[in-house]
């Protein structure tokens, strides 16, 4: 409870401080991959990023019941969380249809200068917005980590992937489809595992998240896009480009602070380094398609996993 408090705290911060000020739902989805990618660092640098530490259990995690045919156990801590989950639910579809936050929050989400002019309190409606929404993201992590039998950064970035693929199912508005996306995605995905298993093939569960993704985006598409007007998003502003003389001053200060460092310090240093670079280029990536052109695409993440795949294989031939 007192972590789920401090990171709803820290959701508060983070809009009032960082979000606020932005102007664009592009620009603030921008902002919020900033703060994806920083929280990540502080943590790896605070506790480390490898696994090894076991996660507090808040449920026993005796068997409940099984499915002999797909090789499957259900515990106890599964069913509790599952229990815990519908009633969440329950209580914020109560929230948002009777009370006058709920209802507040409802009007902002879609029309934040009408909501104003109704004389209702935007920025105080968005603060709490963010508290909750980050007091609840704390809570799925204590709940869903001892679940995962992991706990390391990373394992946990990659988890909100299919979180965002409940969400697309429910359009980012309806909660009951939502629901239904994220019980769905739990019951395809271990037949998904059991029906790839004879060909040792891992990732399955990410690979099913993406293709839910990508499916819902399909499926938003062919509705209407609401990515270029509508209170959607919006191609962003014409952004003035330096002159070629800068460009290469400051292509050329890169690439010798990157040999620079690359002559000294540990090996440990270099892979930080090389980490570093890395994540850089992906934010990059999509600072440069979303934050410029105002698109919002999954695309970048197929070409850092052909990079990622291209490194191992060359390595593995001793490149």
């Amino acid at each position: 409870g007192c972590d789920v408090g401090i990171i709803g705290d820290t959701g508060l911060v983070m809009e009032a401080l960082t979000i606020r000020p932005v102007r664009g739902s592009v620009n603030r989805t921008v902002v919020t991959l900033g703060w994806l990618i920083g929280l990540q660092g502080l943590v790896g640098m605070l506790f480390g990023n490898t696994s090894g530490r076991a996660a507090a259990k808040v449920f026993p995690s005796t068997t409940l019941f099984t499915v002999d045919s797909l090789h499957l156990a259900y515990g106890v801590d599964q069913f509790l969380v599952l229990v815990l989950a519908l009633g969440l639910t329950l209580g914020l579809a109560a929230f948002f249809r009777y009370s006058h936050l709920g209802t507040a929050m409802r009007a902002v989400a879609d029309d934040p200068e009408a909501a104003g002019l109704l004389g209702m309190p935007v920025r105080r409606v968005t603060l709490t917005a963010w508290g909750l929404g980050c007091g609840l993201s704390a809570l799925s992590g204590v709940l869903v980590t001892p679940l995962l039998s992991s706990l390391d950064t990373l394992t946990l970035v990659i988890f909100t992937i299919q979180a965002l693929a409940a969400a697309l199912v429910g359009r980012l508005q309806s909660l009951p489809l939502t629901v239904a996306g994220g019980l769905g995605l739990g019951l395809v995905q271990p037949v998904v595992r059991h029906a790839l298993e004879r060909w040792s093939v891992s990732g399955t569960n990410e690979l099913v998240a993406l293709a839910v993704v990508l499916l819902a985006l399909l499926a938003r598409r062919r509705t209407g896009r609401s990515d270029v007007g509508g209170g959607g998003l919006v191609p962003a502003t014409g952004v003035a480009t330096p002159a070629p003389q800068l460009l290469a001053a400051g292509l050329g200060t890169v690439v010798v602070l990157g040999l620079v460092l690359g002559l000294v310090g540990s090996t440990t240093f270099h892979i930080d380094l090389s980490l570093v670079a890395i994540w850089s280029l992906a934010v990059l990536s999509i600072v440069l398609l979303t934050g410029v052109v105002g698109q919002v695409s999954v695309c970048q993440g197929v070409f850092m996993a052909v990079g990622g795949f291209g490194a191992a294989i060359a390595a593995d031939h001793g490149v």
